[in-house]
């Protein structure tokens, strides 16, 4: 999850998925309001989390 400051929305907390990151920030692939972007975030607006394996059925 990223917190993103939209011009006109103002801060909004997005799913997404870190492409790139150095020690302070990371390039974070998101979507919102149907469009997708590509925004550098500080790390501290982005909360770490993992996808769950996927298990057999």
């Amino acid at each position: 999850m990223a917190r993103v400051e939209f011009t006109r929305s103002g801060l909004q907390t997005c799913p997404g998925f870190v492409e790139q990151a150095d020690g302070d920030a990371a390039y974070v692939q998101l979507v919102h309001m149907g469009f997708v972007h590509h925004v550098w975030l500080p790390m501290d607006r982005i909360k770490k989390q993992s996808l769950k394996p996927q298990g057999r059925h």
